[in-house]
């Protein structure tokens, strides 16, 4: 029985043909990616200048440029949907007063969450 090519293999195999791709590499191993992150970071001319959440850097220009769109006095960002529709659900229950919600049997929340709307709000 033959082996499936591996993702090394059949890369290799396409790149002679390939007349588009986009920008990336191959799969590295968690040293070579940390030795990478290393070399980048010893880079950079101020450590005082590096991107922190929350100070500085893409994620408040982002926030800034959104909450300046929304006409509102600020905007988060949130690296999931999950989060986002956490927080949500929290914000709109606490306005309400009220803990009753209701989330069909199917919702992700529920399934793959672990009822996190339960866990984390105390419904």
């Amino acid at each position: 029985m033959d082996q499936a090519p591996t993702v090394q293999e059949r890369f290799r195999a396409a790149l002679p043909t390939a007349t588009r791709w986009l920008p990336g590499s191959l799969p590295q191993s968690p040293a070579e990616e940390l030795r990478d992150v290393a070399a980048e970071a010893a880079e950079l001319d101020s450590p005082d200048e590096w991107d922190r959440y929350g100070e500085r850097g893409a994620v408040v220009v982002l926030e800034t440029q959104v909450a300046a769109l929304l006409g509102k006095p600020a905007a988060g960002m949130f690296v999931s949907g999950i989060m986002a529709q956490q927080s949500a659900l929290r914000v709109w229950t606490d306005r309400q007063a009220s803990t009753r919600i209701a989330i069909p049997e199917l919702s992700h929340l529920l399934r793959y969450e672990n009822d996190g709307p339960q866990q984390l709000n105390a419904f």
